[in-house]
């Protein structure tokens, strides 16, 4: 919350606008909206107060501290809800004096003039800084150029430029500073692609001192014909010739997973000459199994470590091993991490150990409690004193039916073995599941004391019963037919969802968004025609009559999609180098979808987080998917 922000601070409100135009996007898709949040810490209330617009966005935020007003920021919006004018405010005892005042000017939807002005000594708004940009007919950027206020006129400050190819791709940043009299280049930045789009060639130039750019860096990249980067040469300009400074050399297995990475650095004399590697091995599934990195001693690749990876038969990392070099040549025992799992697939004891050069020693364990929904209820860390395992801190949450926090205790060490009570997080909610109330207590050796308390109100629900049927709109899913509310039986293959439960399902049994009618087997919701079929199981997953044969497909131009890294821990980023908006969608190895993202353009990244280490099936398509591609995408936590 926005009173989180500004905790025992009174800050002038031209630093509140970031908060202030975040808090325009969140909160104007926010239902029902946030009125006020308050903090009180016994010694300081600090609250925010919110008003809104007919269509939902922010146009007031009030600050007080101790009841007192503070800082107010007032917005008014075009008729395409872009902010037009922010005024921000600070309260001088009786009454609101403007402080400062942002003024955008839109063409064609396009910020095309962006005007600070602030409060003089006399409270007189005055000029102080000014943005204008440029825009070409695909509604990119070209110029951008930052003034300041001398007091009678603009003077230019800095300029950026740039240039796009025919495809909106980035062929030149340049960035200028003003003299007085004319543009001076600074730097400069020119890419070049190949025909799928991937950048080839990236120059960077930076000004000579005489207002001429001259070359600076480069860096050269070549593909294989998957479009995986099979090597990246960077080199530095010497004054007239381009001389290597060093190389980064990629081979891939077939499914695009890095076998060997080699880098190699100038030696002084303009050689490149070999440096470090790193050779990965992996399973059917692509996950890694050995990673061995090696330095180079003039004549002969030396190994400096290496990780072993083993995992359990849901694909779940169960040891991983690590060896170093003993300076002798020898790989010799490290570390190990240990992992066990519950039944449902969630770590429940990892245990870390040192070898000490003949056995392992445990070092640190972090054990872990479910419930049935899979949610944490403790985790206990420990330490190992040479003899059993000493508990240092635990984490113990209480949960409601909805899966939200209702009480969160930290107990620390108390120095013999045991833990104590240090801190509770007690929250409240209302009937639609936001947050009310959040109290956070400390433990004085006896009882808890409260040390702070926040307090958060919401726009109204607007709760009706059009039907009469004892069920508000809140969860009734139909408060037009009495028939339909929670408290009534769902009746199989009519058509209507009568319990407003989705889980008691009506036509679509297996609950994968197709009904029997277009599903081929309505009992697995790993079988439907949005399903990815997996290869050589002879299951017709995706119900077009036959199994797949491979995995594999790509109906796009080389290169016209690229998604990395692969193996991925949480971001994958997704390429897109086409003129088209993709879609993607990941499957897991039951072919049950996972994950679905739309509207993706250009260069995106995409959160894994919420997914398990494994192997899962990645389908990238256009928006009708009359274009597709599919191929294996692994994850490792």
């Amino acid at each position: 919350m926005f009173v989180l922000y500004l905790k025992s601070m009174k800050m002038k409100m031209k630093f509140l606008l970031p908060i202030c135009f975040l808090l325009v996007g969140i909160l104007a898709n926010a239902q029902p909206q946030i009125l006020s949040d308050c903090c009180d810490d016994g010694t300081t209330k600090l609250c925010s107060f919110y008003t809104y617009n007919a269509e939902g966005l922010l146009t007031s935020l009030v600050v007080k501290i101790n009841d007192e007003n503070e800082t107010r920021v007032l917005t008014t919006y075009n008729d395409d809800g872009q902010p037009l004018l922010i005024t921000n405010q600070i309260w001088n005892g009786s009454s609101w004096n403007i402080d400062s005042r942002i003024l955008t000017v839109y063409t064609n939807g396009f910020p095309t003039s962006v005007i600070l002005r602030e409060a003089d000594s006399s409270g007189e708004l005055v000029n102080v800084s000014r943005t204008t940009r440029v825009f070409n007919t695909m509604g990119l950027p070209t110029s951008e150029i930052f003034a300041v206020w001398d007091g009678s006129a603009w003077e230019n400050q800095a300029r950026i430029g740039t240039s796009y190819n025919a495809n909106g791709l980035v062929t030149s940043l340049s960035n200028d500073i003003w003299n007085g009299s004319t543009w001076i280049s600074q730097n400069q930045i020119a890419t070049t692609y190949n025909p799928d789009g991937l950048p080839l060639t990236v120059i960077t130039r930076l000004d000579d001192g005489m207002g001429n750019l001259e070359n600076a860096t480069r860096t050269i990249t070549a593909y294989d014909a998957d479009g995986n980067i099979a090597t990246r040469t960077n080199a530095t300009w010497d004054g007239t010739t381009w001389v290597s400074s060093d190389q980064v050399q990629t081979t891939y297995n077939d499914d695009g997973f890095p076998l060997t990475v080699i880098n190699r650095i100038d030696d002084g004399s303009g050689t490149l000459v070999n440096l470090t590697r790193t050779i990965t091995s992996y399973n059917e599934e692509n996950q890694e199994l050995l990673v061995t990195n090696a330095t180079w001693d003039g004549s002969t690749w030396v190994n400096s470590d290496r990780i072993q990876n083993t995992y359990d038969a849901n694909g779940n990392p169960i040891t991983i091993l690590i060896r170093i070099n003993d300076g002798a040549g020898n790989l010799v025992n490290s570390e190990r991490i240990k992992i066990v799992y519950s039944p449902d697939g969630y770590p429940t004891s990892v245990i870390e150990a040192t070898w000490n050069g003949s056995e392992w020693v445990n070092e640190t364990r972090v054990l872990t409690v479910y419930d049935a929904a899979g949610l944490a209820l403790s985790e206990t860390s420990a330490i190992w004193d040479g003899t059993i395992w000493v508990s240092e801190n635990q984490i113990s949450t209480t949960y409601n039916t909805a899966g939200q926090a209702l009480t969160i205790i930290e107990r620390i060490a108390d120095g013999m073995g045991g833990l104590v009570n240090n801190t509770r997080i007690i929250n409240s909610y209302n009937p639609d599941g936001q947050l009310i109330t959040m109290t956070t207590q400390e433990w004085n050796g006896s009882e808890w004391v409260q040390i702070e308390r926040c307090s958060f109100a919401y726009t109204a629900s607007n709760l009706v019963d059009l039907d009469m049927d004892g069920f508000f709109n809140d969860e009734d899913c139909d408060d037009n037919n009495p028939d339909v509310n929670p408290g009534a039986d769902e009746i199989t293959y009519n058509g209507i969802d009568d319990d407003c439960n989705p889980e008691t399902l009506d036509d679509d049994l297996d609950g994968d968004g197709f009904v029997f009618a277009d599903d081929c087997d309505d009992t697995d919701a790993g079988i439907n025609p949005d399903a990815v079929d997996i290869p050589d199981n002879d299951i017709d997953e995706d119900c077009d009559g036959e199994d797949a044969t491979s995995v594999g497909v790509n109906d796009f131009d080389l290169g016209a999609i690229n998604y990395y890294p692969n193996p991925t821990v949480d971001i994958l980023n997704i390429e897109n180098n086409t003129s088209e908006t993709l879609q993607v969608n990941i499957y897991n190895q039951l072919g049950q979808k996972v994950f679905t993202k739309s509207n993706l353009n250009s260069l995106n990244a995409i959160n894994l987080s919420d997914l398990v280490t494994g192997q899962y099936v990645i389908k990238i398509c256009n928006t009708n998917c009359e274009k597709v591609m599919i191929n294996k995408l692994q994850v490792i936590k």
